[in-house]
């Protein structure tokens, strides 16, 4: 059994103590690293997040306009509608009034006719 002298085993001990720090120093620097790309990667998570809320609130808003449009279209076309509807009866009432006043000419002949017969 051969025994090494203290010098050694304080070498091999000094060495071994330096490689565990020199592993634990690298193993430190790539905690660090992983974390920043974490912390990256997590910031990026938020903003396709953000965007994505911010795509399904246009996403609703697109599609309120969208029936709010047709509910528009449906009551332009109804007023629309009723404004021929409107024309229709004033062009009914221009001619009822035409006919009664023409009426009322050929009553007002008649009745020159009438006087001038007498």
């Amino acid at each position: 059994m051969s025994h090494q002298s203290p010098l050694k085993d304080f070498q091999r001990v000094e060495l071994n103590t330096k490689r565990t720090e020199d592993l634990i120093t690298h193993a430190r620097d790539a905690i660090a690293k992983a974390q920043a790309l974490l912390d990256d990667n997590e910031w990026v998570l938020e903003q396709e997040k953000r965007r994505m809320e911010e795509l399904s609130d246009k996403n609703k808003l697109d599609q309120r306009l969208e029936v709010e449009s047709s509910a528009v279209e449906a009551l332009q076309a109804e007023y629309a509608m009723e404004i021929s509807l409107t024309e229709e009866e004033m062009q009914a009432k221009v001619m009822a009034t035409a006919e009664e006043t023409h009426q009322q000419e050929i009553q007002s002949l008649k009745d020159q006719i009438k006087s001038l017969a007498r």
